[in-house]
C-alpha cells in the first residue's frame, strides 16, 4: 500500500513542502541570506536539497569557517541567523548569553556583529563538540565560553538530556523509554551571578521547551539585569510569554510565529539603546 507520508521531496516530507509553500516568504527571505556566505549558489542548493556540503564546512563573507554537524538542517539553521538575521542587531561590546548554543552559529554571529562576550551553553554531546571546534577554528577561545551544560529553571547537579538527532534535543522531568544522557544543569541565575554580570546584553533561548521552565522560575532581580530577550517558543504559548514579559517590564519588539506552535519572539528593556556597551575583561566561571 502506497504511503504518502514516507515520500520525500527536496529531502523534506509533504507536510514540511506544504509548509514551506505557505511560508514562502521566510523561504525566500532565506535564499537571499545565502549572499552572507562564499558560494552563496551552492548554499542555496545544499539549503534547498537540505544537505551539507562535502567537508562540512561553510564559510562567511567575513571569513568565520563554520563546521556543521552534519545534520540536514544545519544549512537552514545558518540562514536563519547570518542570512535572514532573525535574532535582528546583536550591540557592540554587548555581554551575551546564548542557551541552546547548537553548533554555535548565534555565537559566531554576536561576535562577528562587535560582541565582546558571549557565554554559550550546549547539552548535546555532537553539537557541543562541533561548538568547540568552531570556537577553536576561528580563534575565538578569549570571546565565546562554551560549556556542555543543560539551562533549567530549578538548582540541580544534573538532569538527563534526550538528544534528537543532531539537530536538538530536550530536557523532560518525565523518565522516557528511551536513553538519555545525564548532563551538567545549571539555571540562568547561577550562570548570571557566577560570572558577576550586572548586566547582560542579550539573551538568546532556543531550548526544545525547557525555555518556560527557566523564564518562569528566574526572579525578577536576574531579569532587571538583562536588556534584551530574543526566546524561540515552542507548544504555542506566545501569549503567555507576552505577558509575563510585560509584567517584567519589557516591551514586545517582534513575534515571527513559523507556524501555530514555534516562532520566535524579541523583547526589550524600554531603556534598551543601540548605544555601545563599555568593553569588559571576560572571565567564565560556570
Amino acid at each position: 500500500m502506497f504511503d504518502y507520508r514516507r515520500q520525500r521531496i527536496l529531502g523534506r516530507s509533504p507536510r514540511r513542502v506544504l509548509a514551506g509553500a505557505l511560508g514562502l516568504p521566510t523561504v525566500l527571505r532565506s535564499l537571499l541570506g545565502v549572499r552572507e556566505f562564499r558560494n552563496p549558489l551552492q548554499m542555496a542548493r545544499h539549503y534547498l536539497l537540505r544537505k551539507c556540503p562535502p567537508g562540512l564546512y561553510v564559510e562567511t563573507r567575513s571569513g568565520l569557517r563554520v563546521r556543521l554537524s552534519g545534520d540536514e538542517d544545519d544549512i537552514s539553521t545558518l540562514l536563519l541567523v547570518f542570512g535572514r538575521r532573525d535574532y535582528g542587531q546583536v550591540p557592540k561590546n554587548a555581554v551575551c548569553i546564548d542557551v541552546g548554543a547548537h553548533l554555535g552559529s548565534f555565537s559566531l554571529y554576536a561576535v562577528a556583529s562587535g560582541a565582546a562576550t558571549v557565554y554559550a551553553y550546549e547539552p548535546d554531546p555532537i553539537l557541543f563538540k562541533t561548538l568547540v571546534e568552531n570556537v577553536q577554528a576561528n580563534r575565538l577561545a578569549s570571546q565565546i565560553f562554551p560549556f556542555q551544560a543543560a539551562v533549567v529553571g530549578s538548582k540541580a547537579a544534573s538532569v538527563t538530556f534526550y538528544p534528537d538527532g543532531n539537530a536538538s534535543g530536550y530536557v523532560s522531568p518525565v523518565p522516557h523509554n528511551r536513553r538519555g544522557i545525564l548532563v551538567k544543569a545549571l539555571t540562568l541565575t547561577e550562570i548570571v551571578l557566577a560570572n558577576q554580570l550586572e548586566r547582560v546584553d542579550f539573551l538568546k533561548l532556543d531550548c526544545e521547551g525547557s525555555e518556560y521552565d527557566i523564564i518562569f522560575s528566574t526572579a525578577p532581580e536576574i531579569w532587571n539585569r538583562i536588556e534584551r530577550v530574543r526566546v524561540e517558543y515552542h507548544h504555542g504559548r506566545a501569549d503567555e510569554l507576552k505577558r509575563h514579559f510585560s509584567a517584567l517590564g519589557y516591551r514586545l519588539i517582534f513575534g515571527n510565529g513559523r507556524n501555530r506552535r514555534v516562532g520566535l519572539l524579541g523583547f526589550d528593556r524600554p531603556d534598551s539603546t543601540k548605544a555601545e556597551h563599555p568593553a569588559v575583561g571576560a572571565k567564565a566561571t560556570t
